[in-house]
């Protein structure tokens, strides 16, 4: 099955999860991308900072939750039941991500990937463009989405939240 430029029996192609925030549609590697569900109750901490919705409890680890309207600084829908988050992993790293939207897994051709270059995005976030169906789609690098100092606040906050969940779990 081909379609501008999408080949979705060539391995060769890029697959990505598609997601929209702020109407802009970007992209994780699916390799990346480990669940998506439906919005869930989160461990709320004090003081953290805006961008950090919370933390979930998954199987006894406390996951990040990062509302990516609002760390990229662009206008919030109203999130409802239904607001998707998506967990993903790289490496021993486990985050996840508050949407808009999610649209599905598509693979581009990597023919098709236009580099952003250096200095183009905040922190060079964004690594590729690609058009699909007459959209824009901006590929996220997963390694560069939160500056260093961000890095480090969400670790101190997950620490303090991955002790409330074992006290959580020594109770049950």
């Amino acid at each position: 099955m081909q379609h501008q430029g999408i080949n979705l029996k060539n391995k060769d192609d890029l697959h990505v999860l598609l997601f929209q925030v702020a109407e802009i549609w970007m992209g994780f590697p699916v390799q990346c991308v480990r669940e998506v569900f439906h919005k869930a109750s989160l461990i709320l901490s004090p003081k953290t900072p805006s961008f950090l919705e919370g933390f979930l409890n998954l199987g006894g680890t406390a996951i990040p939750v990062l509302n990516l309207a609002r760390l990229f600084d662009l206008p919030e829908k109203q999130d409802h039941l239904y607001t998707p988050f998506i967990i993903t992993q790289t490496g021993s790293s486990i985050m996840g991500f508050q949407v808009e939207a999610v649209s599905g897994i598509v693979a581009i051709c990597r023919q098709h990937l236009l580099s952003v270059g250096e200095q183009k995005a905040f922190n060079d976030c964004v690594e590729y463009l690609a058009e699909l169906d007459e959209k824009r789609i901006h590929l996220l690098s997963m390694d560069k989405i939160l500056i260093e100092q961000e890095t480090r606040a969400v670790a101190q906050f997950r620490q303090m939240a991955q002790e409330r969940v074992s006290r959580i779990s020594m109770t049950a």
